[in-house]
């Protein structure tokens, strides 16, 4: 297997230094590229570390909204730009960031510090941007929150920790969007000294915030109940909440009703993500290819009946800073996400240095028909030999994967 590591990563840096020159960012401070795993700076402060998240918090001309979670985020992001531009309004977010993903980038940077007021910045903002992050966004989204990431942070409280610095640093005429339905994103919102706007796939009650009601989206905001649709224009689950947040937070930043809905009615959802690619042998195939923890993998394999998914998982089990889904608390995770897959799977095809621990997690959990590969393409071959009518073919890798093998999951099936 090659890097995990995207190409490109020194003329990323190199371009953030130049900005953070300009912005009179001395160089005596390490600049993290968006994709930086923080294990390799642990040893410094956090005041020593910066990235164009920081600097776009930090020194933006314009209002951000900022979106944060353990899952979610990007689908959350880009909903909420494609509604705001709906609207009219000038919507600056990155378009060369990895896998399509909203993250904050100098090209990006760039051009918001050459923006206008009226304009709005949207940013997806991982726990790695945040943990060294000085600043809050104006706006600030959380989709949901469960433990994650602790080989890169040492420890859940220090995942947590980095989290809450999208609310930390907040006014109180600032917003926090929140999924009112995940009690860890509740959590994180409750730092926040600014405006609480909770969204919920139920009623949203008379308080501020938005919801379900009658079958039709609806957000209370200053005083006034708005109408943002149909429910039924929200992506298909597990992307549900994410439409809904992403209609509250455009709203807040300047969104109307009717740019709102029309931005859901024309939402045919992302790459890699719950993407049908073909089929094969009868058997739809789907590229779930960023579900790389297993909470993520386990809420598209419970969308699918009992016994039907030919399952493609596997990759790198640890980025340098440790095991992966090692803590107590990713492993309980892990043991749950395996119980799902034993009841949606008919048969599981691993692969990589996570392949023989995930075989054993599956087999535990009362999964059959497990095989452990060498590579992916082993085990594509092998899945597509469980290819037959009624089956679907799902490549939700639970662990670490290479741009490179993400892209060629389609062709090693023959599509």
């Amino acid at each position: 297997m090659s890097s995990p590591v995207p190409p490109g990563e020194e003329a990323e840096l190199a371009a953030l230094r130049v900005l953070a020159r300009r912005l009179g960012v001395g160089d005596e401070v390490r600049l993290l590229s968006p994709w930086t795993p923080l294990p390799t700076v642990a040893s410094a402060g956090a005041s020593t570390l910066s990235g164009a998240a920081d600097l776009l918090l930090r020194f933006s001309p314009v209002p951000v909204l900022g979106v944060t979670g353990s899952a979610g985020k990007t689908t959350t992001a880009r909903l909420t730009e494609a509604m705001l531009r709906a609207s009219g309004v000038e919507t600056l977010s990155s378009s060369d960031a990895p896998a399509d993903n909203a993250w904050p980038t100098a090209a990006l940077l760039e051009r918001v510090l050459a923006a206008r007021p009226r304009a709005v910045c949207v940013a997806e903002l991982t726990s790695n941007h945040l943990a060294v992050c000085a600043a809050s966004p104006q706006i600030a989204c959380i989709t949901n929150v469960w433990p994650d990431h602790v080989d890169q942070h040492g420890s859940l409280a220090a995942y947590l920790a980095a989290k809450a610095r999208i609310v930390e640093f907040q006014s109180p005429v600032d917003w926090v969007v929140v999924n009112a339905d995940d009690a860890g994103a509740v959590a994180l919102a409750a730092g926040s000294p600014g405006r609480v706007l909770r969204c919920t796939l139920g009623d949203p009650g008379d308080e501020p915030g938005a919801g379900v009601r009658a079958g039709r989206l609806v957000a209370r905001l200053d005083g006034s109940e708005l109408d943002l649709g149909p429910a039924a224009a929200l992506p298909p689950a597990p992307g549900r909440e994410a439409g809904l947040l992403a209609a509250a937070s455009a709203l807040l930043a300047g969104a109307s009703p009717a740019g709102i809905a029309a931005a859901l009615r024309d939402w045919n959802g992302l790459a890699l993500r719950r993407e049908h690619v073909g089929v094969v042998g009868g058997s739809p195939v789907i590229r779930d290819a960023l579900a790389a923890t297993p909470v993520k993998a386990a809420a598209g394999l419970f969308l699918h009946a009992p016994g039907s998914v030919v399952l493609i998982a596997g990759g790198y089990d640890d980025l340098g800073g440790g095991a992966l889904h090692a803590s107590p608390e990713e492993r309980e995770q892990l043991e749950r996400a395996a119980a799902v897959a034993a009841t949606a799977c008919v048969h599981a095809a691993l692969f990589g240095p996570a392949g023989p621990r995930l075989a054993a997690t599956l087999t535990a959990a009362g999964l059959a028909s497990v095989t452990v590969h060498a590579s992916l393409a082993e085990a594509c071959s092998d899945a597509r030999a469980h290819a037959a009518p009624g089956r679907t073919i799902v490549f939700a890798p639970w662990f670490a994967t290479t741009p490179a093998e993400r892209a060629s999951v389609p062709e090693l099936l023959g599509l």
